[in-house]
């Protein structure tokens, strides 16, 4: 009997494709698989609880065992909040009161909901919707508990001010004009390693699948990282191997290179 995992999965642009808004049928029979043979099956994501209201319906039907949310800073098991780490408050409040000297939007989520900080422009609401497929309601920041801020700077005078408070939390930039902020020293790595203490399964028995920035911390840690072959390089740089394109089945050929998907023998 193989013993067992647990392996977690990025969604955007690793289980999830943008272009055709669905999870390929090959990444979801994996899916199934690996759950039958008794693995923990988990998601690792950037997103807030609230940004996964929309997708596909396999993605909300499917009895994930947990979910990493937030970028690390918020996991779940069987319904339990296991580990959550916000952001501090005094952190979030000069972000805040940047953002509105300077003039650029903050996105930051909570427990259960995501919010813009004031109206955006429609070239940010359009690809976020293209993303997400939903948009954050427009709400001054009032205090809340955030777990993750995107930070829309399109300006280098916004990027020079964040970088001056980069001691306060961990960014991830994403493009030039898109930074993700988390509390000091979160990122997806965090919560991979709390749900693996709370199934107790050591790392060494952990898989992990990404694509980006934010997962390269994730894939260093894993007993085995696997990078999309659509992802960023230095996701690439950080697996121990790379998989083929999302469209191209590369979740199941990741998978039968590592021996299992074949069905054991009674």
């Amino acid at each position: 009997m193989m013993k067992k995992k647990a392996i977690f999965f990025d969604i955007d642009s690793t289980l999830y494709a943008h272009r055709m808004h669905e999870i390929p049928l090959s990444a979801q029979q994996t899916l199934w698989k690996l759950k039958k043979q008794g693995h923990y099956v988990a998601i690792a994501t950037s997103r807030c609880r609230y940004e996964i209201a929309n997708l596909p319906k396999f993605f909300r039907e499917f009895p994930f065992d947990g979910y990493i949310f937030d970028g690390g800073a918020l996991a779940i098991v069987n319904g339990n909040v296991i580990h959550a780490q916000p952001i501090a408050l005094e952190t979030v409040q000069k972000l805040v009161q940047l953002s509105r000297k300077l003039d650029f939007v903050l996105r930051y989520s909570t427990f259960d909901e995501d919010y813009y900080d004031r109206r955006v422009s429609h070239k940010v609401r359009d690809s976020f919707f293209h993303l997400y497929l939903n948009m954050p309601l427009v709400k001054e920041y009032e205090n809340e508990e955030t777990f993750n801020l995107l930070a829309y700077v399109h300006d280098k005078k916004h990027r020079m001010a964040i970088h001056e408070l980069e001691d306060e939390f961990l960014l991830t930039k994403h493009s030039d004009e898109v930074y993700e902020i988390t509390a000091k020293g979160v990122d997806k790595s965090v919560g991979v390693n709390a749900a693996c203490s709370y199934w107790q399964i050591p790392l060494q028995d952990t898989i992990c699948v990404g694509d980006g920035v934010n997962d390269v911390r994730m894939l260093e840690m894993a007993g085995i990282g696997i990078a999309m072959g659509n992802g960023d390089e230095r996701a690439k740089a950080a697996a121990d191997m790379i998989c083929p394109d999302i469209e191209e089945n590369g979740i199941q050929q990741a998978f039968e290179a590592l021996g299992m998907l074949e069905e054991e023998k009674e």
